[in-house]
């Protein structure tokens, strides 16, 4: 199986003033550092469901991209600005395993 070398699989947290907090599933590409090297997959926000909530279909949707990206694991994952507390939330959630 050949793995999609030039691609990283991040969940990103940004934050709108209003309070709600974003989630998003980023497919970013690390041969070019350009506009449109980065594609946001999926974004779960806190205005609609709970931040567990949240976060947990985050990590589940990371799984099938990173699956289908030829990721070793889920430890390629790369995790960006959540907190001590959400990380530990994100892990125990369910994910594919291959």
């Amino acid at each position: 199986m050949k793995k999609l070398d030039s691609l990283e699989v991040q969940i990103c947290k940004m934050s709108e003033s209003s309070g709600n907090d974003q989630f998003y599933v980023n497919l970013v590409r690390t041969d070019e550092k350009k506009h449109g090297s980065t594609l946001n997959y999926d974004c779960y926000q806190t205005k609609h469901l709970d931040k567990k909530e949240c976060l947990e279909r985050a990590w589940f949707t990371a799984s099938m991209v990173a699956r289908f990206c030829g990721l070793s694991s889920m430890e390629e994952i790369i995790l960006m600005g959540l907190t001590d507390e959400e990380t530990e939330i994100i892990k125990k959630a369910l994910y594919l395993r291959w």
